[in-house]
């Protein structure tokens, strides 16, 4: 059997690689049925509140169209903190983070936490 530490690693990563591809049913078979995600505007309980929610950060983030840079990935057990900069031609995300805990290999809780700006035409990026 894969330690805790260990699989809570892979999950995340496969789950990170999901999101930025905007793969929505991959980002979601990573949580469990019941999973609750607590944002700045309140907690989402669920796949349906997720799938809405991921609806909308895909419009904002789409893959092949935004840079990403992560910072520093803390695993302990079954929990995951996660430090990330991301971009893309609708927003500018210049500090986000991210905890999740983790059950039987499924995301059980997540916390996001971020700065998000409209992005300027023009712009140049954080590279």
């Amino acid at each position: 059997m894969i330690e805790a530490t260990e699989q809570a690693r892979q999950v995340i990563a496969l789950h990170w690689r999901a999101f930025q591809a905007n793969d929505l049913q991959k980002v979601l078979s990573h949580y469990a049925d019941e999973a609750l995600f607590c944002t700045p505007d309140g907690p989402l309980k669920g796949k349906q509140d997720l799938e809405a929610l991921y609806r909308e950060m895909f419009k904002l983030l789409p893959a092949n169209e935004t840079h990403w840079e992560f910072k520093q990935t803390f695993v302990d057990d079954n929990r995951v903190y996660c430090i990330w900069m991301a971009e893309s031609p609708l927003v500018r995300i210049p500090i986000g983070s991210d905890t999740f805990i983790l059950e039987d290999g499924k995301i059980v809780y997540q916390t996001f936490a971020g700065y998000l700006t409209p992005q300027e035409p023009g712009r140049a990026s954080f590279s």
